[in-house]
């Protein structure tokens, strides 16, 4: 199974990391042991739209990205979830709701046209932002639906993440 996290990025940092998913700290770590939790079921794709370098793959090296400017990251995060959304078994997208909005909102009848009727999504914004797209639609297109509504600062809660990741392994070991 191929699975897609898309997040933003986090002002606390590692330096000495390796990786994006591994440099950014603060509430992205929410974010990172998400996608341990996915690892041993799916390929894991992450991108993460940060403010200096775009839209980042989870696996780069922050130091070695471009800079590229926000805007750039929100165009090309908006073009990766309509160009491949239906690719992957498994969406997660976690943004702010000012993020959500320009990325997915905007754009959701595109981006959910052409979904993987087998796919588990997970949406993590504020309840406005949800608001702002038609889940029904979604709902009746793919196989699970997670709806985590932010309230404060962490991209996804613990017991939303449970409840993805006992999906996510259920799918994985019906698929064996």
């Amino acid at each position: 199974m191929r699975a897609l996290v898309l997040a933003e990025s986090s002002g606390t940092v590692n330096s000495d990391a390796e990786t994006a998913v591994d440099y950014y700290q603060g509430n992205f770590l929410a974010v990172s042991q998400l996608i341990g939790g996915i690892k041993p079921y799916c390929d894991v794709e992450t991108r993460i739209i940060t403010d200096s370098n775009g839209l980042i793959s989870g696996s780069s090296n922050v130091s070695e990205e471009p800079e590229q400017s926000n805007e750039d990251a929100l165009e090309a995060a908006t073009s990766l979830l309509i160009e491949s959304s239906s690719d992957f078994h498994v969406v997660v997208i976690l943004l702010t709701t000012d993020v959500f909005r320009e990325v997915v909102a905007e754009h959701w009848d595109n981006i959910i046209e052409d979904v993987n009727e087998d796919a588990i999504w997970c949406l993590g914004t504020s309840r406005s932002g949800i608001s702002d797209c038609d889940i029904d639609i979604l709902k009746e297109d793919i196989r699970e639906l997670f709806i985590y509504e932010r309230v404060g600062v962490a991209p996804i809660d613990s017991d939303t993440r449970a409840s993805l990741l006992a999906s996510v392994e259920s799918r994985a070991k019906e698929l064996q």
